[in-house]
């Protein structure tokens, strides 16, 4: 059975990073984001990673993993990180933290968010085939930028991936990149895109540390004017 790691085409752990800024982070320790405490920095680093793709499209996996592991994108990332969990608090409605927290990264970037349809969720079933499948459809209906948000088990849980989805007509070509701050940027043919998506979030809903998976979301990317 195909590895995610088979599709890996540039290694980033924000743990890692984390750590040599901050001594109580674990290197070994996967990071998801809270919209009210410290936690993670998974959703300024995706933004971060959309940006750096729109401006330097050839600048391959390698170079956008070596750019957001920089101090000052480490540090940026971290800043926006602790400034939206601080207005999100204070933003109405207050019952959607998730909500309200992402809006204030994305607009630090100059991002805006349009929701897609994703169709029906199962809050812990075992295959994830129908999700992966929603997903792709969603992610190939135009030529454009995602974010893919997960929300785990516990209540502050949360997780951001950012994709870039390239026109495509061959089966082998790449049709997804997707940046993962616990994992890196993944390239993913045509032929396997959607047996990746299940993998990778049948990964997320098994992880002792985040699921299981109780929903997700996804938007499309636009800078604003």
């Amino acid at each position: 059975m195909p590895r995610l790691e088979d599709d890996l085409a540039a290694s980033f752990r924000q743990g890692v990073h984390l750590a040599q800024r901050d001594p109580a982070v674990s290197s070994e320790a996967l990071l998801f984001g809270c919209p009210t405490s410290p936690g993670g920095v998974c959703f300024p680093l995706s933004a971060l990673w959309v940006t750096r793709h729109m401006w330097y499209r050839g600048e391959g996996p390698a170079g956008r993993a070596a750019y957001l592991a920089s101090d000052n994108s480490m540090r940026a990332a971290i800043a926006t990180h602790r400034d939206a969990s601080m207005r999100a608090r204070f933003t109405l409605p207050p019952a959607k933290p998730w909500e309200n927290y992402r809006l204030r990264v994305l607009n630090a970037s100059r991002l805006a968010w349009m929701p897609l349809p994703l169709g029906e969720f199962r809050a812990g079933g075992r295959s994830f085939d129908r999700q992966a499948a929603g997903i792709l459809a969603s992610l190939t209906s135009s030529h454009s930028y995602h974010f893919i948000c997960l929300h785990g088990g516990a209540p502050a849980k949360g997780h951001a991936m950012a994709s870039y989805t390239a026109s495509t007509v061959s089966q082998d070509r790449p049709l997804l990149y997707l940046f993962d701050p616990n994992w890196g940027e993944f390239k993913v043919s045509a032929r396997h895109a959607q047996q990746f998506l299940a993998r990778l979030l049948a990964w997320y809903d098994g992880h002792r540390e985040f699921g299981p998976m109780t929903q997700f979301s996804l938007g499309r990317l636009r800078l604003r004017s």
